[in-house]
């Protein structure tokens, strides 16, 4: 089946992940949790996706509190290639990255 396609029928939808905006699975339930930090205590909270130098230091600090034993040069690599797949680089990329260098599935 083509990933553009949708299928309505009745109730029956199918949606693409062209659909979606960003990688949140329920974008409207972020907003609103947001909003209500904001309207709440007056926060506002972003996520920046860090530049390669930052997304390198927070590798490497992760990599030393977890024990990962991989040439810094190495590591980066391929943390990049997971990002990439993950979707953009991100603390949160970096650390499921780690953990699963940790757990063997990254090598």
């Amino acid at each position: 089946m083509p990933t553009d396609m949708k299928v309505d029928i009745g109730i029956v939808s199918a949606a693409t992940m062209a659909d979606r905006s960003g990688d949140d699975l329920h974008a409207a339930d972020t907003r609103q949790e947001l909003m209500s930090l904001s309207a709440r205590f007056g926060l506002t909270v972003t996520f920046q996706r860090p530049e390669k130098a930052r997304f390198a230091a927070i590798l490497e600090e992760l990599a030393k509190q977890h024990h990962i034993q991989m040439p810094m040069e190495e590591l980066l690599v391929k943390a990049e290639a997971f990002a990439i797949r993950a979707g953009g680089r991100s603390p949160r990329v970096a650390k499921q990255f780690i953990e699963q260098c940790e757990s063997g599935v990254q090598k």
